[in-house]
């Protein structure tokens, strides 16, 4: 089975930095499953395609009330964005 090196940007870490240590112990949790399976296993799943683009695909993994983005290069998994699930995808568009 592949194994996946999970990355974070600076904004990642910075955005995990702020919350609190309650959620960051699961935001981690969440970030090592990545590790095994970046990819979404079935349509009730955490983890959902959110763009296509021509080089990489964009990623949500659903996390309590965080949103983990990421994208997968190879087998990397590099986190781009942790954010509230309040905050709305504007920067998709």
């Amino acid at each position: 089975m592949t194994q996946y090196r999970v990355t974070l940007s600076a904004t990642a870490i910075l955005q995990l930095s702020r919350t609190s240590s309650r959620d960051q112990k699961k935001i981690r949790s969440g970030l090592k499953s990545l590790m095994g399976n970046p990819f979404p296993r079935k349509s009730r799943d955490d983890i959902i395609r959110l763009l296509t683009r021509d080089e990489y695909s964009l990623f949500r993994q659903r996390i309590g009330d965080y949103r983990i983005i990421y994208f997968v290069d190879g087998n990397e998994v590099k986190v781009t964005e942790i954010i509230p699930k309040s905050k709305k995808y504007h920067w998709l568009d």
